[in-house]
């Protein structure tokens, strides 16, 4: 259940901390207004991405090889 909790707990800050750091990583970074919607959409994209091919390789190699490596990328 800890671990559980605490994987849960770090998704969400790697997911809102860029949010709470936006202003100040734009102003660096000169970037405008699309730029930062941009820079926030990108943890999602990733997930977007897995979701849909993570369930084509898993009904052509089967499912234990995605698992173990999608566990060593993480």
């Amino acid at each position: 259940m800890f671990v559980c909790c605490w994987g849960m707990t770090l998704l969400s800050l790697a997911t809102i901390a860029p949010a709470v750091g936006l202003t100040d990583i734009g102003d660096e970074l000169s970037m405008s207004f699309a730029d930062k919607g941009i820079l926030l959409a990108a943890p999602f994209w990733g997930v977007t991405i897995a979701i849909f091919f993570s369930g084509a390789v898993g009904d052509r190699i089967g499912f234990r090889i995605p698992l173990i490596a999608s566990t060593i990328m993480q």
